[in-house]
């Protein structure tokens, strides 16, 4: 495909939006942790991966464009120095958007880890109460063999 700049502006227009409903899903699963709602916790995890999968896609479409267009090397912030001057605007408010939105989804991904995290802690600490109070698990005496039963041995010859 032979990239132009209309094509790769509007590539980071949807790798913005891509982002951002990212960020949507991180605060959904922040919000599911909380509520102790592990269902929903697993929901969002699987949309995450599909977010993934998205984001991989439009990363490789990203770096053809950039090669084709001439622009290695060049920052997400500086790319609209580099843009034909008709575009310099859009090309400067898509590129701003989208370290925005990454921004958002960075400081939104972090809260949802530190509340796992420390969700996760807790389940283990109760977890760990309701197993002292029970008491010790019970040793199961090993399964009895028969006997004068041989264990058979085996042997390997490791000559090739």
């Amino acid at each position: 495909m032979t990239w132009t700049w209309e094509a790769y502006v509007k590539l980071l227009g949807d790798v913005g939006a891509a982002i951002e409903q990212l960020a949507a899903v991180e605060r959904e699963k922040t919000k599911a942790v909380c509520a102790g709602d592990l269902n929903e916790v697993d929901e969002c995890m699987k949309q995450e991966q599909v977010f993934s999968l998205s984001l991989r896609g439009y990363d490789i479409k990203r770096e053809a464009a950039i090669k084709g267009l001439g622009l290695e090397g060049v920052k997400l912030s500086q790319l609209y120095r580099h843009a034909p001057a008709e575009l310099r605007m859009q090309v400067k408010q898509t590129a701003e958007n989208v370290l925005r939105q990454y921004d958002v989804f960075k400081t939104a991904n972090q809260i949802a880890q530190s509340t796992l995290e420390c969700n996760l802690r807790e389940i283990e600490k109760m977890m760990a109460a309701q197993m002292a109070a029970q008491g010790p698990a019970p040793v199961s005496a090993p399964a009895p063999q028969g006997e004068g039963e041989e264990i058979p041995h085996k042997k390997t010859d490791f000559r090739a």
